[in-house]
Protein backbone atom coordinates (compact mmCIF):
# COMPACT_ATOMS: atom_id res chain seq x y z
CA UNK A 1 0.00 0.00 0.00
CA UNK A 2 1.75 3.46 -1.04
CA UNK A 3 1.47 6.25 1.53
CA UNK A 4 -1.34 7.75 -0.93
CA UNK A 5 -3.57 4.81 -0.39
CA UNK A 6 -2.43 5.06 3.43
CA UNK A 7 -3.88 8.28 3.80
CA UNK A 8 -6.35 8.18 1.77
CA UNK A 9 -8.31 5.71 2.73
CA UNK A 10 -8.62 7.07 6.08
CA UNK A 11 -8.71 3.74 8.22
CA UNK A 12 -6.19 4.09 11.47
CA UNK A 13 -5.98 0.98 14.16
CA UNK A 14 -5.17 4.34 16.86
CA UNK A 15 -5.73 7.42 18.10
CA UNK A 16 -2.42 8.00 17.06
CA UNK A 17 -2.96 6.99 13.57
CA UNK A 18 -5.87 8.57 13.24
CA UNK A 19 -4.37 12.32 13.93
CA UNK A 20 -2.11 12.04 11.44
CA UNK A 21 -4.74 10.72 8.64
CA UNK A 22 -6.51 13.74 10.28
CA UNK A 23 -3.23 16.25 9.73
CA UNK A 24 -2.59 14.77 6.25
CA UNK A 25 -6.13 15.83 5.49
CA UNK A 26 -6.29 19.28 7.10
CA UNK A 27 -3.22 19.98 5.32
CA UNK A 28 -4.98 20.11 2.07
CA UNK A 29 -8.05 22.26 2.80
CA UNK A 30 -7.96 26.29 3.34
CA UNK A 31 -6.71 26.09 7.15
CA UNK A 32 -4.39 23.91 6.60
CA UNK A 33 -2.78 25.91 3.71
CA UNK A 34 -4.42 23.97 0.68
CA UNK A 35 -1.26 21.64 -0.09
CA UNK A 36 -0.83 19.79 -2.72
CA UNK A 37 -1.98 15.98 -1.73
CA UNK A 38 2.07 14.84 -2.34
CA UNK A 39 3.08 17.92 0.57
CA UNK A 40 0.51 16.95 3.39
CA UNK A 41 1.73 13.52 2.98
CA UNK A 42 5.71 14.70 3.06
CA UNK A 43 4.68 16.99 6.11
CA UNK A 44 2.58 14.07 8.15
CA UNK A 45 5.93 11.20 7.38
CA UNK A 46 7.90 14.10 9.23
CA UNK A 47 5.90 13.77 11.76
CA UNK A 48 5.78 10.28 12.02
CA UNK A 49 9.53 9.67 11.65
CA UNK A 50 10.46 11.45 14.46
CA UNK A 51 7.53 10.57 16.33
CA UNK A 52 8.36 6.75 15.62
CA UNK A 53 11.95 7.62 16.81
CA UNK A 54 11.01 8.96 20.13
CA UNK A 55 8.30 6.41 20.82
CA UNK A 56 9.31 3.16 18.44
CA UNK A 57 7.11 0.68 20.70
CA UNK A 58 4.31 2.79 20.03
CA UNK A 59 3.17 3.36 23.15
CA UNK A 60 1.53 6.68 22.95
CA UNK A 61 -1.80 6.99 22.96
CA UNK A 62 -1.48 10.45 21.34
CA UNK A 63 1.47 12.69 20.67
CA UNK A 64 3.12 12.72 24.48
CA UNK A 65 6.77 11.35 23.30
CA UNK A 66 6.55 14.59 21.05
CA UNK A 67 5.80 16.94 24.25
CA UNK A 68 8.75 15.33 26.90
CA UNK A 69 10.45 18.30 28.27
CA UNK A 70 8.61 21.42 26.17
CA UNK A 71 9.71 19.91 22.77
CA UNK A 72 13.18 19.72 23.70
CA UNK A 73 13.76 15.58 23.35
CA UNK A 74 12.84 16.00 19.94
CA UNK A 75 16.21 18.59 20.17
CA UNK A 76 18.45 16.57 21.69
CA UNK A 77 17.66 13.24 20.27
CA UNK A 78 16.81 13.88 16.34
CA UNK A 79 17.47 17.48 15.45
CA UNK A 80 20.91 18.00 17.04
CA UNK A 81 22.45 14.11 16.27
CA UNK A 82 21.78 14.33 12.65
CA UNK A 83 23.05 17.77 12.13
CA UNK A 84 25.67 17.08 13.89
CA UNK A 85 26.31 13.88 11.59
CA UNK A 86 25.22 15.57 8.83
CA UNK A 87 22.55 13.14 8.22
CA UNK A 88 20.03 16.28 6.83
CA UNK A 89 20.51 19.79 6.02
CA UNK A 90 19.82 23.09 7.89
CA UNK A 91 16.86 23.74 5.82
CA UNK A 92 15.15 19.97 6.14
CA UNK A 93 15.79 20.33 9.78
CA UNK A 94 13.60 23.61 9.56
CA UNK A 95 11.25 21.92 7.80
CA UNK A 96 10.65 19.09 9.97
CA UNK A 97 10.08 21.24 13.05
CA UNK A 98 7.95 23.70 11.17
CA UNK A 99 5.82 20.43 10.68
CA UNK A 100 6.03 19.51 13.87
CA UNK A 101 4.46 23.16 14.89
CA UNK A 102 1.66 22.56 11.94
CA UNK A 103 1.19 19.43 13.56
CA UNK A 104 0.91 20.79 17.43
CA UNK A 105 -1.27 23.44 16.29
CA UNK A 106 -3.75 21.38 14.46
CA UNK A 107 -4.40 19.53 17.67
CA UNK A 108 -5.13 22.14 19.56
CA UNK A 109 -7.32 23.93 16.90
CA UNK A 110 -9.14 20.50 16.00
CA UNK A 111 -9.74 20.03 19.35
CA UNK A 112 -10.84 24.15 20.52
CA UNK A 113 -13.36 23.77 17.86
CA UNK A 114 -14.99 19.88 18.30
CA UNK A 115 -14.28 18.83 14.69
CA UNK A 116 -15.76 16.02 13.72
CA UNK A 117 -14.77 12.80 14.07
CA UNK A 118 -11.70 14.38 16.27
CA UNK A 119 -10.25 11.51 18.54
CA UNK A 120 -10.81 12.31 22.58
CA UNK A 121 -6.86 14.33 23.44
CA UNK A 122 -6.59 14.97 27.23
CA UNK A 123 -6.61 18.36 27.74
CA UNK A 124 -3.39 18.24 29.60
CA UNK A 125 -1.72 17.44 26.12
CA UNK A 126 -3.71 19.71 24.20
CA UNK A 127 -1.92 22.27 26.90
CA UNK A 128 1.37 21.22 26.28
CA UNK A 129 0.96 21.03 22.22
CA UNK A 130 0.04 25.02 22.33
CA UNK A 131 3.38 25.90 24.25
CA UNK A 132 5.57 23.20 22.64
CA UNK A 133 4.24 24.44 18.89
CA UNK A 134 5.64 28.01 19.68
CA UNK A 135 9.07 26.01 20.96
CA UNK A 136 9.38 24.29 17.72
CA UNK A 137 8.88 27.44 16.06
CA UNK A 138 11.78 28.74 18.27
CA UNK A 139 13.88 25.85 17.62
CA UNK A 140 13.93 26.50 13.81
CA UNK A 141 16.13 29.98 14.49
CA UNK A 142 18.54 28.10 16.85
CA UNK A 143 19.07 25.52 13.41
CA UNK A 144 22.42 26.61 11.82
Amino acid sequence: MTLKDYYGKGKANSTREKLLIMFCEHMKNCIGRCKKERQSILETQHVRKIHDLLDPQKKDETIESLLQDGGLEVWKQWVRPMLDNKKIRVGSAKAYLSSLSKFCEFIVDHHENKVRCFPKVPSEIIKKAQAVAKHFKGMMSAVT
